[in-house]
């Protein structure tokens, strides 16, 4: 009978540290924010991959790429994080 009355305790014990401590609340997550942009292959120094490592390096990513226009030119979207 003691025995058992101990281990309740310890349970009891358990659960309040666990709960205690954070451990069972949930974590909030950011929502991550993002911005965006638009450039046109007709813009001279994106035609080169010079251009394009540039966007790259400031952070961009492509994530799409548009149509054709009547010109030839395609758009390419951007994001990158806030």
């Amino acid at each position: 009978m003691k025995k058992s009355l101990y281990l309740v305790f310890a349970v009891i014990l358990l659960l309040s540290v666990l709960g205690w401590t954070g451990f069972g609340k949930k974590q909030k997550t950011r929502k991550p924010s993002w911005e965006y942009l638009t450039i046109s292959t007709g813009e001279a120094r994106y035609r080169e991959p010079a251009g394009l490592n540039e966007v790259g390096a400031q952070g961009w990513e492509l994530v799409s790429v548009g149509t054709p226009d009547n010109s030839g030119n395609v758009a390419l979207y951007f994001k990158r994080a806030k």
